[in-house]
């Protein structure tokens, strides 16, 4: 599993499940509407930017995950913390979790 924090989340690829992947439509989707973290490279999706820059970069579009759902293998997950999210759905206002 390749995995990389950015400011606002988490993206997981699944390296194996890119293996027969002919699109590349997570890298294609984040050079047309996100804002060019991902590359191409040995046929799988990378980081195009230094691990250092991650921190300082938001996942603005999520498109790569939709792309890759849509067109390409179902291996490239976003994951989007909201921070209070848990403590709300447990509260009497919300709903219980799970």
């Amino acid at each position: 599993m390749y995995n990389f924090e950015l400011r606002t989340g988490r993206i997981s690829i699944d390296h194996q499940r890119c293996h027969d992947c002919t699109s590349l439509a997570c890298v294609a989707a984040c050079s047309l509407y996100g804002s060019r973290i991902l590359k191409a490279e040995g046929g799988k999706p990378v980081l195009a930017i230094a691990v250092e820059e991650t921190t300082r970069r938001d996942i603005e579009c999520l498109a790569c995950e939709l792309a890759c759902y849509l067109r390409g293998r179902q291996a490239l997950t976003i994951s989007l913390p909201i921070v209070g999210l848990e403590q709300y759905r447990e509260s009497a206002h919300g709903h219980p979790a799970g």
